[in-house]
């Protein structure tokens, strides 16, 4: 008889708690989080309430968010845009915690995608905001291009309900490899 999977625990006994603290550190590779800074956000959650994750996660957004709007503040491009991209992750992470239909789901959504929007204009080159036509209107997406030059590349299109993530998972990989990288915002549909 094959022996029984165990899973071992990274932080959190709760498998999805475990598994979205991973999810977190995971966006270190694109400098979207800082492991000591997962960690103390961690720390701070009691295991099964909501409500102490959410607390948790937006409060290192805040104190990420504050670092970029200083850094910015103080003409540092790359300390800003680096921080404001791991006050998207945590917000992000505390948007996790709070129900789809609560107003603060969409207040929550709607401000870490406002800096996102920071991040992006502090990129080189700038992450923009394009508008492809559907369906009679024009659906909000960010594009990516691997570089300033103006010639043509090679272009993906992709789509998906988590579309600032899309950023780490395909639009930096694309960019990467000098391919251009288009995806919509999906404002709106949070």
């Amino acid at each position: 008889m094959p022996n029984p999977v165990v899973r071992k625990k990274f932080y959190f006994d709760d498998v999805f708690a475990d598994l979205l603290l991973v999810h977190a550190f995971n966006h270190a590779t694109f400098k979207g989080a800082e492991i000591g800074e997962c960690l103390a956000a961690a720390s701070e959650v009691v295991e099964g309430n909501a409500e102490s994750w959410r607390r948790a996660w937006q409060e290192q957004g805040q104190k990420a968010e504050r670092a970029g709007r200083e850094a910015d503040d103080h003409g540092h491009g790359v300390s800003a845009r680096e921080a404001y991209l791991r006050a998207v992750t945590y917000y992000y992470h505390a948007c996790l915690a709070i129900p789809v239909d609560d107003p603060a789901f969409r207040a929550g959504v709607e401000h870490y995608r406002s800096l996102f929007g920071r991040f992006a204009a502090l990129c080189t080159p700038a992450i923009e905001v394009i508008g492809i036509p559907y369906q009679g209107t024009r659906l909000p997406a960010y594009f990516l291009r691997p570089d300033a030059s103006g010639e043509p590349h090679p272009t993906v299109v992709i789509g998906d309900n988590t579309s600032e993530e899309l950023y780490y998972w395909v639009g930096r990989r694309a960019w990467s490899a000098g391919t251009t990288c288009c995806w919509p915002t999906c404002r709106g549909w949070a």
